[in-house]
């Protein structure tokens, strides 16, 4: 048995038709909806895919582009103080064929895709995950390749299940820029102490 390839590529230096493959594969897993994963895969930085002796895929991983809302909402509902002038990438679209799932495929791929980001020449960057709260095995994987939980727990979209904040633990010192929750809780501890001085 041939070990599988494990390839890293830019969207763009890939076919459409391979990715609608990519997109379709994601999507086996029933966790998001074609829409998202249509728009997450295309406007990727980074694509880390295995193939098998037959060249069909069979583990993927994903660095997400998402939206400034996006992230500044997922953010806010894990009570977490964001970055100053840092882009913000997500890791995700994470899933392996189950007839090869516990051969460390997720594992190499994450790992490329992160000495990938980690090049001279990338620009100060964030990386984060969210996951399940029940997901042991992508925990499990997210801590081994040094991210961390930060934040609390929340629910989902759709309210019928609690997500786990993770971020990759980089070198990049920035200024933190305070989510909503922060910034109102700030402005309500100076109209507090404000009104304590006027009595």
């Amino acid at each position: 048995m041939i070990d599988p390839k494990i390839v890293i590529r830019r969207p763009r230096e890939l076919s459409q038709e391979f990715i609608q493959k990519l997109v379709e594969f994601i999507c086996s897993f029933g966790e998001v909806e074609r829409t998202f994963v249509e728009r997450g895969v295309s406007s990727a930085e980074w694509v880390g895919y295995a193939l098998n002796e037959n060249e069909e895929i069979i583990s993927v991983g994903v660095i997400k582009n998402p939206r400034d809302t996006y992230v500044e909402n997922t953010y806010d509902k894990a009570s977490v103080e964001m970055a100053n002038n840092v882009k913000y990438y997500e890791y995700g679209y994470a899933g392996t064929a189950a007839e090869y799932r516990r051969q460390g495929l997720s594992s190499d791929i994450l790992r490329q895709l992160l000495d990938t980001m980690n090049k001279p020449m990338t620009p100060p960057y964030r990386l984060f995950a969210t996951v399940r709260e029940k997901n042991e095995a992508e925990q499990s994987l997210l801590k081994n390749h040094s991210f961390k939980q930060v934040g609390k727990d929340y629910l989902n979209a759709s309210k019928d299940y609690n997500l786990k904040l993770y971020e990759y633990k980089t070198t990049t010192r920035s200024p933190i820029r305070k989510t909503k929750k922060a910034k109102k809780a700030k402005k309500a501890k100076g109209k507090k102490k404000t009104s304590h001085l006027q009595k």
